[in-house]
């Protein structure tokens, strides 16, 4: 029970820190998805090292005879894959952007789409829930429940 309270305090500076970080951006004129990509990065990776996942960067995947690379992919103490997240240019339609990757493989089965406007994620091949990422209780409902999803072959394994 301790744990889940520790992971309720720590995301809210975690957001804090994420927001201090795309303000800077901002102040600098960075506004492209690869100079500001790294704010969210760092917020997720911290966050998830709560729940013992790391993320890495960049890490290919062949799907299908395809070969994907998404922004982030989420790995559990046990090396299997948790979760999976891709960032956007603002300047991008969003919802273009997630269809383009949804054609090219990109598992739908925990993922989380966003330009550092929108965060929309994906469970189970279902959407489950899209926010305005400038509300940090929005922002932070939705990482948890990203963080707290368990593949049914996981949860079968698990039990």
């Amino acid at each position: 029970m301790a744990k889940s309270k520790a992971r309720k305090s720590s995301l809210p500076k975690l957001i804090e820190k994420y927001y201090a970080d795309l303000a800077e951006f901002t102040r600098q004129n960075v506004l492209f998805e690869m100079g500001t990509r790294h704010a969210f990065h760092r917020l997720m990776a911290d966050a998830g090292k709560e729940y013992r996942w790391t993320l890495i960067a960049e890490q290919e995947k062949k799907i299908g005879g395809k070969t994907i690379r998404p922004d982030g992919t989420f790995k559990d103490e046990l090396n299997l894959v948790r979760g999976y997240w891709e960032a956007k240019d603002t300047s991008d339609k969003l919802e273009a952007e997630i269809e383009k990757k949804r054609k090219a493989g990109y598992p739908l089965n925990n993922i989380i789409f966003e330009d550092n406007q929108t965060a929309i994620l994906y469970q189970h091949g279902q959407r489950i829930l899209s926010v305005d990422m400038r509300e940090p209780e929005k922002l932070a409902e939705l990482i948890t429940q990203f963080f707290r999803y368990v593949e049914p072959e996981i949860e079968e394994f698990e039990q």
